[in-house]
């Protein structure tokens, strides 16, 4: 047989952190594939949470959230309120949801 697999590595503080930091650079670069990962994404990026509190995080992903928000308004847009008004979100996901729209449209207006 061929085996089990390895057990995938956890991820270190600084990889977290590095992703979370760097995607408001990649998403503003505007990949050709973005309009299709940019709910994806932004789906991944509600539900992350720092485990090591890191200083910044919490804004580095906001800041990427309203990046995708000015990037695919109307993709993400419709995600993010689907999501508010969804029946699995926590307050805090909600206040984080409002705060990337409004930040968004801040920016585009």
């Amino acid at each position: 047989g061929f085996g089990a697999a390895p057990p995938l590595p956890a991820l270190s503080k600084n990889t977290s952190v590095m992703g979370v930091s760097g995607l408001g650079a990649v998403i503003q670069s505007r990949p050709s594939d973005l309009p299709d990962l940019a709910a994806p994404l932004a789906r991944e990026l509600l539900g992350k949470v720092d485990d090591y509190n890191t200083e910044g995080y919490v804004e580095m992903r906001h800041g990427s959230l309203v990046a995708l928000v000015c990037s695919q308004p109307s993709e993400v847009g419709n995600y993010l309120v689907e999501e508010l008004f969804g029946d699995n979100v926590t307050t805090g996901m909600r206040l984080e949801i409002m705060g990337a729209i409004s930040d968004g449209a801040e920016e585009l207006a």
